[in-house]
């Protein structure tokens, strides 16, 4: 919750619900998310926090990608896209992704 709170201080986080490794997009044949840390405030906001040690190709692509699984799990069966929870993901890379 430390971590969250200072990098997102304007959002005043007093609660979070963590859980680690959380695996996104269990499909047989798609490609799988697993989620470094996963937190929900009391809120309902999402917060995903991803450290990175190596330099990977395409690091915009694999934002988005993350985005649009976050955006797909925060919807309940039956829910309006009006209804995707707000989330905010977190990339920490020891040096510049795209640099």
């Amino acid at each position: 919750m430390h971590l969250l709170q200072s990098i997102l201080p304007d959002l005043g986080i007093t609660e979070v619900e963590v859980t680690p490794q959380k695996q996104l997009n269990k499909k047989l044949l798609e490609k799988n998310v697993i989620m470094d840390l996963w937190a929900k405030n009391k809120d309902g906001k999402i917060f995903d926090v991803e450290m990175q040690t190596t330099k990977q190709k395409w690091p915009g692509v694999r934002f988005r990608y993350y985005q649009s699984i976050s955006d797909q799990d925060s919807l309940k069966p039956g829910e309006d896209l009006d209804q995707i929870r707000e989330t905010y993901i977190i990339f920490i890379y020891p040096f510049d992704p795209f640099g």
